[in-house]
Order: structure tokens, then sequence, then C-alpha cells
């Protein structure tokens, strides 16, 4: 047999073997997997946030007992969240269960001791409460752990709420100051926040005896706050999209602001023996939503 014989007997020979399979990587298989141990890692947050999200739009439509309902819900799932708590704080807060709202800031603050929004927003909670004790030492909280020293609105709630508590006014005036300064540097044109900002420096001013400056700024500020609470109201009246009762809720929120500013007023023209004036601005505080214990003030 010639070699050209034996290879061609070869070859045919080695033809005729079934090619061996090249085993290909199971990708679906795998891709099972992954989704499965992703599922399984993140399952709570998913369905948590399912929960909050309905929870969310429930609190744009002043829905308030269906939103504690869903928060609740969320925080079977994700019992650690702390939005979560910050969140039901806010909705109680609306419901006016202010205890239980406590609860949760309290709760907030005590996994996280810096947390400052808590600290300011349990400050809010003990001011309708009355105990301004409470609020003012949260408020300084706050103030030390606020991310920003330059943010003027820290200055200017600290000082608020020394003057709700009627404690520290020297230093409420320079706070209050502070946050008027800040504000003209960084944003000259929000005329929104002066008109906040001047409304609390009235306020510190009347505590402190200084009714005729007092009038001067409460005056200024409700000039500010007037066309651009008319705007306001406008276009919450022209939004189709909401409903009579989100529509209501959005009202007394603009209305709020106007309430407070309207309140101060009252208070200082009866100090400056303007009684009658000053009782009928009291009054229609009172119409716009004044109300303290609703967190109107």
């Amino acid at each position: 047999m010639s070699s050209e014989q034996a290879f061609s007997q070869s070859s045919e020979s080695s033809s005729a073997q079934p090619s061996p399979r090249v085993r290909r990587f199971p990708w679906g298989v795998a891709f099972l997997f992954l989704a499965g141990v992703l599922l399984a890692t993140h399952w709570r947050q998913i369905v948590a946030g399912y929960w909050m999200g309905r929870a969310v739009r429930a609190f744009e439509e002043a829905r308030w007992k269906e939103a504690l309902s869903w928060t609740n819900q969320a925080l079977q799932w994700l019992p650690q969240r702390m939005a979560y708590y910050m969140f039901r704080a806010s909705v109680h807060a609306e419901l006016e269960q202010l205890q239980q709202a406590l609860a949760d800031y309290t709760r907030v603050v005590e996994h996280d001791p810096r947390f400052a929004r808590a600290y300011a927003s349990r400050a809010q909670i003990y001011h309708r409460l009355q105990q301004h004790q409470q609020a003012l030492a949260d408020s300084h909280r706050a103030f030390r752990f606020w991310p920003d020293q330059n943010d003027p609105t820290v200055w200017n709630l600290l000082a608020y709420s020394q003057a709700l508590a009627g404690q520290e006014l020297h230093e409420a005036l320079k706070n209050v100051e502070q946050a008027i300064a800040l504000l003209k540097r960084q944003d000259p044109g929000d005329s929104y926040s002066l008109a906040m900002f001047l409304d609390t420096r009235a306020y510190v001013l009347y505590r402190l005896g200084r009714h005729e400056e007092a009038l001067r700024d409460i005056e200024q500020a409700i000039r500010l706050y007037r066309p651009m609470h008319q705007r306001m109201r406008d276009l919450i009246r022209r939004d189709g999209s909401l409903s009579d009762r989100a529509r209501a809720w959005r009202f007394r929120l603009v209305d709020g602001n106007l309430a407070v500013m309207v309140h101060h007023r009252g208070e200082i023209l009866v100090a400056l023996g303007r009684t009658a004036e000053g009782e009928r601005e009291l009054e229609r505080a009172r119409q716009l939503g004044y109300d303290p214990r609703r967190g109107v003030f």
C-alpha cells in the first residue's frame, strides 16, 4: 500500500467519526439565576417602592388617610427606611396627629442624630403643641447640623423659632438680618423669600417692643407677598388636573403665609394702640386660615 493510499484511508476513516460538540455557555440559565438573585435581594425595595408611589400620589391629592395607609404598607417591607418615617410624619401632621408625627421624627433623629431637617420638622410640631422650649432646642440642633451654613433659610428658621419662644430675641434679630443679607447676595430677585424674612423680622421687632419698625417691615412683607399670593391662587384655580380636595389644600397652603402676615400686622397694630384696626386684621387672619394647631402660625 502506497503512502498516498494509506493517507487516503486514514482521512476517510477520520471523516467518518462524528465531530466533537462544542459546549456552549448556558447564558439563558445564567440570566435566570442572576435575575433570581437580584429579585431575592431587592424584592423588598421593589414592593416598598410600589406602596410609597401610591402614598405620594395620595398625598399630592390631599388624601391623607390613604397616604398613611400606603406608607404603613411600605414600612412593613422596609422598616429601616428613615425617609419613609419622615414622609409618614408629614402625613400625621396633615391629619393633626401631632404626637404620632413627633414619634416618627424622633425615630429618625435617634437613627441619625445629625439629620438637620428632621430636627427642623420636629421643631414645627413642638411649636404647634405650644412646647416652645423643645422647639427652640430642636431649631438650634437643626442649625448646628444644617449642611450649608450659607443657606439663608436656616438663619430665618432659627430666628422665627426664637421669636415664637420669646427667647434670645436680640440674637434672633441678628439671625434674621443675616438671612436677609445672604439672600440679597445670593438671589436678590427672590421676592418670595424676602417677604418671608421680612415677616420674621417684623415679628422679632414686635417681640422686642419696637412696634413702629415692626409695622414698616410687616407692611413691606405684605406688599411683596400679596401679588404672588394672587398669582399662585390663579394658577391653582386654572389647574384642571386637580381634584377639589387637592385644590382646597393648595389654597390653604398659599393662604396660610398671608394669614400669618396679616395676624402679625394685627398684633402690631393693637400694640400701637390702633386696637379696632388691629382686631379687624386678626379676624381677617382667622378667615384666611390662621390656626397654630394646624401649623399656620
